[in-house]
C-alpha cells in the first residue's frame, strides 16, 4: 500500500524535528566539586551554591566550559525534621569574567572527594544518565527531581544532612534552550 506523499513527507518532517530537538538537548556529563560544605541545619531556601567544574566539557551548542569554571545556583528546598532534605538548583555557569551562561543542570552521582588529589576519579563515564541517581555518601539518597525545579535532592534519616567541602557532584550538564 502506498502511502500519500504529503503524509510521508509530514511523517519525515516530524521524525526530523524530533531528532534535531534530542541533539540540541544532549548532555555532557561532568564531574563538579562544592565550593564550600552544606548543612541542613544552616541551610535556607535562596542560599547561594557553587561547583567548580573537575575538567573540561563542551556543552550542546558548541561553548566550551575549561576546568575550573563555576557552577552557580541557590538552594530551593531544605527539611531538618523527621528526615532531612536539601534541594540545590544549578542554573548558570561562570567561565572567568564572561557573561554567565545559562545552563540546565542535574546531578546524578554524589561521592566523597578523595584527600589525595591524584587519585582522585573523575571519569564522566561514571555519571549515568538513566536508571536511579547514584549516592556514594553514607546515609545520603541522591533524587532526581521530577518536575525539573531542582538539580539535585539530596536527603537523609533523621535531622543531620551534611555536604562536605569538595564533595564530587556528577552532573548531565546542557545550554538552557530559551
Amino acid at each position: 500500500m502506498m502511502m500519500p506523499r504529503r503524509i510521508l513527507m509530514t511523517v519525515v518532517l516530524a521524525v526530523m524535528s524530533v531528532t534535531v530537538a534530542a541533539a540540541q538537548t544532549k548532555t555532557q556529563a561532568v564531574f563538579a566539586e562544592l565550593d564550600n560544605p552544606l548543612d541542613v541545619a544552616h541551610a535556607k531556601v535562596n542560599d547561594p551554591v557553587s561547583a567548580k567544574l573537575c575538567e573540561g566539557v563542551t556543552l550542546n551548542d558548541g561553548t566550551k566550559l575549561p576546568a575550573g569554571s563555576i557552577l552557580t545556583g541557590r538552594v530551593v528546598g531544605v527539611k531538618g525534621a523527621g528526615g532531612s532534605s536539601l534541594s540545590l538548583l544549578f542554573d548558570q555557569v561562570l567561565v572567568g569574567d564572561k557573561k554567565p551562561i545559562a545552563v540546565a543542570v542535574t546531578v546524578r552521582r554524589v561521592e566523597d572527594n578523595a584527600s589525595d588529589e591524584d587519585n582522585l576519579d573523575v571519569d564522566p563515564k561514571q555519571i549515568k544518565s538513566t536508571g536511579d541517581p547514584v549516592s556514594k555518601l553514607r546515609g545520603v539518597t541522591l533524587a532526581d527531581s521530577v518536575d525539573g525545579s531542582a538539580s539535585a535532592t539530596f536527603s537523609a534519616k533523621g535531622d543531620k544532612l551534611y555536604l562536605n567541602y569538595r564533595t564530587l557532584l556528577g552532573c548531565l550538564i546542557a545550554t538552557r534552550q530559551a
